[in-house]
């Protein structure tokens, strides 16, 4: 999947962070930034130059989820995977490795004494993250943070994922956010699209229709839901949708959570290019096989980005996390931000959620999902 972005397209502002960043002293740094603002590349880069530095340096990165982990791996030259250990952060804390130096994305959504006890495994931390994108009831606050490891703070000040259009709309998802005084530098305009359907069903073709038009090998397409629950309810749509029985989504043997390797295997059995990303299920690395479509939940998206990203089911009255009103909005603010060029927004009900009906009317191009019934998704129609 295309992300990373070589060190020679990064503007001065960003080699000087990683300059800072990589010096010999013992000081811990916080790279701060917007969502799209660049800060897991910056990572990668800096774990780089390092290494180049001082190849005998134990270094190990730390992320929350699975699938920022597989993601960051994929950014690494070739030459250096084998040298940096990826992990999650229970990963880290569950071995007690010390490490030189400790890299750490997402570093709001560490719990206080769960970062405190990192520290303590970490000679240096130098950490990433936002405090706007605290998607979860044990996030650590700003003040907590600061106090816990004392950071040198960097800022970035550019978006470099979302255009213009897409901040405009963003921004009124949490007003006051960070985000409302960030700059794009992306000079392309795309269309957000709001999609209106007079059916859950009706709007599930629509989006299945467009995740497959538009997915290439090497840039997939993602729909994002917010539970696991209507996660495994579309797959069952999809499948049926291909003529095929839906797959079993039985609870793990270990741990916590649903085992999707049942239904990952029989859609690739059954040649739906589609697939479960998340809780160590599914490979980013697949979809430079093959054109294909992602599936996975908000809270596992954090940290990722797509070319084109689907968010359906923007319904009235929708909640995206059980019943916070704060985290609600920052989890839709997370979904709406991982989209590069395309995102897509649907609904079924009499009208959207009151986040979409808050955003600047004028920005959304706004579709019927209206279809036609009797024909393939191969054929470029539908299957009713």
């Amino acid at each position: 999947m295309h992300w990373m972005v070589p060190e020679r397209m990064l503007d001065q502002y960003q080699l000087d962070i990683l300059t800072k960043c990589g010096g010999t002293l013992g000081k811990n740094e916080w790279i701060k930034g917007f969502a799209g603002s660049g800060k897991t590349v910056l990572l990668v880069h800096l774990v780089q130059r390092m290494l180049v530095q001082n190849p005998d340096k134990k270094i190990c990165v730390a992320v929350y989820t699975h699938a920022l982990k597989d993601l960051i791996d994929t950014g690494f030259e070739e030459r250096f995977r084998v040298n940096v250990p990826v992990m999650t952060y229970h990963q880290l804390l569950s071995e007690k490795q010390e490490y030189d130096l400790v890299i750490l994305d997402e570093v709001q959504d560490i719990p206080v004494g769960e970062l405190t006890r990192i520290k303590e495994l970490a000679g240096r931390l130098v950490v990433a993250g936002d405090t706007d994108q605290s998607i979860y009831e044990k996030c650590s606050t700003s003040d907590e943070i600061t106090a816990t490891i004392d950071p040198r703070p960097h800022q970035l000040i550019v978006l470099y994922r979302l255009t213009q259009k897409v901040r405009d709309i963003v921004q009124s998802i949490l007003p006051g956010s960070q985000i409302e005084g960030a700059r794009t530098n992306r000079m392309q305009e795309v269309q957000v699209t709001l999609a209106e359907a007079n059916n859950e069903q009706e709007e599930i073709v629509w989006v299945w229709y467009n995740c497959r038009r538009y997915a290439k090998q090497g840039d997939p397409t993602v729909v994002l839901l917010p539970t696991h629950k209507i996660v495994q309810k579309f797959i069952s749509k999809i499948c049926k949708l291909e003529g095929k029985n839906p797959p079993a989504f039985p609870k793990r043997t270990e741990g916590r959570g649903i085992d999707y390797e049942i239904a990952n295997r029989m859609l690739e059995e059954s040649n739906i290019p589609l697939q479960y990303l998340g809780s160590a299920f599914g490979n980013l690395s697949d979809s430079d096989e093959r054109p294909l479509t992602y599936i996975m939940t908000y809270h596992s998206a954090k940290g990722l980005d797509f070319e084109t990203v689907f968010l359906p089911h923007i319904n009235k009255n929708q909640t995206f996390w059980w019943k916070d009103e704060e985290i609600d909005r920052r989890l839709f603010f997370v979904g709406a931000t991982r989209s590069r060029k395309n995102l897509f927004l649907s609904y079924s009900s009499d009208d959207p959620h009151e986040y979409i009906q808050a955003m600047p009317q004028n920005l959304l191009h706004k579709v019927s999902c209206e279809v036609q019934s009797g024909k393939s998704v191969d054929d470029n129609k539908f299957y009713f």
